[in-house]
């Protein structure tokens, strides 16, 4: 208790859950370490008390007495907001008087930007940054995808690599392989485009434009994103409030949206699409529109509608749309594709199948993507 009598705050660190997340962590390596750091970063100021769970998680880390933790709180240095970081910073000092220290510590927030790309593409303005640690060969690329202006509710998306050989970041910077899961986002048109340098200025610009947009909007950034903003922040302009600070929803952090039948083998994809159009039937008796080609055709529509994309698009979250996939199936591929007996009404009444589909997952909560209005118009 000798750290917590010297910085001013009396507990048992043994007994706190927050705290006991400390030693659960493997804190070796400078990229893990700093993700560790961002995401107990978040649930701390998330909590309740965040200047006494702050406090707690400085005082065990010095009472632990671990390189870990001597880690963590050089990563907090760097990465909290100030008053927090000043307190990292007397903790950790207390660790170096007592001979303890991180052997990778003057590696940790230290990522450095290498080159800057963006990409203007049909699903919005694409941001990429290579950063890589002085000395070190491997790097990391910071993504993120900012929704064109009309997107209306629909956030920013990206992430931070895991450390990687520069010719797989070269492969990403230039679009020529870009694993759109990262993103949160899947669109064939995603790498329809080319990257161009641009400054470190200008991408940092756009990146906290297109942030300050959905801060304004009251939209919520995936945790995917946001948890390691701090850190992205800290690279690109050198302080980890160069970036607006974003709440992290860690309830949700890790977890497939409801819709998003990645996580799923074959006979659960063909499952869920069963009972998901069995649901639609449901709404369209209850919206009164159980009689007429839209009754007789409409789940035939939505169960094809879901087969495209997951088959000609990549994405396998059912309930992202934006226009240029219903454009794409409703003009390119439905026509083409789709024998019927009565094909005439059936290519006469898809674009209200379409619709009402969508109403029908905007009813639900689970429409994602371009909001309802855009998607209709």
């Amino acid at each position: 208790m000798e750290a917590a009598a010297a910085l001013g705050y009396e507990f048992d660190s043994s007994q706190d859950p927050l705290v006991r997340a400390l030693s659960a962590l493997d804190l070796a390596d400078p990229a893990t370490l700093e993700l560790s750091a961002c995401l107990l970063l978040a649930m701390v100021l998330g909590s309740d008390a965040p200047d006494a769970d702050g406090r707690k998680m400085v005082i065990a880390c010095v009472e632990d007495r671990r390189q870990a933790g001597a880690g963590l709180l050089a990563a907090w240095s760097l990465l909290a907001p100030p008053a927090l970081a000043a307190l990292a910073r007397a903790g950790l000092q207390r660790l170096h008087e007592a001979g303890i220290r991180h052997p990778r510590e003057q590696a940790i927030g230290a990522l450095e930007p290498v080159e800057a790309r963006r990409a203007e593409l049909p699903c919005g303005e694409l941001l990429l940054a290579k950063l890589r640690r002085p000395g070190e060969a491997l790097v990391q690329v910071a993504c993120v995808l900012v929704p064109p202006d009309d997107r209306g509710d629909c956030p920013p998306v990206g992430c931070l690599t895991i450390p990687g050989e520069p010719g797989d970041a070269e492969t990403m910077m230039e679009l020529r392989e870009l694993d759109p899961q990262l993103l949160g986002f899947t669109h064939p048109r995603l790498r329809r485009g080319r990257t161009r340098r641009v400054s470190l200025e200008q991408l940092s610009a756009r990146v906290a434009a297109g942030l300050e947009s959905a801060v304004a909007a009251g939209v919520a950034v995936p945790a995917q994103l946001a948890l390691p903003l701090p850190l992205i922040a800290r690279a690109l302009t050198g302080s980890p409030d160069g970036l607006p600070r974003l709440a992290v929803d860690l309830a949700s952090a890790g977890e497939p949206p409801p819709l998003d039948v990645g996580y799923l083998d074959d006979a659960e994809r063909h499952q869920l699409i069963g009972e998901l159009i069995e649901e639609f039937g449901e709404w369209l008796k209850s919206e009164g529109l159980d009689r007429g080609d839209l009754w007789e055709h409409g789940d035939f529509v939505a169960g094809s509608l879901l087969q495209w994309k997951l088959e000609f698009t990549g994405d396998t979250h059912l309930g992202r749309w934006i226009r240029l996939e219903l454009r794409d199936y409703l003009l390119d591929y439905f026509p083409r594709k789709i024998s019927s007996d009565n094909h005439d009404a059936l290519i006469a009444v898809t674009p209200d199948c379409l619709a009402a589909f969508m109403r029908f997952l905007d009813g639900r909560g689970t429409l994602v993507g371009e909001p309802l209005p855009a998607l209709l118009n």
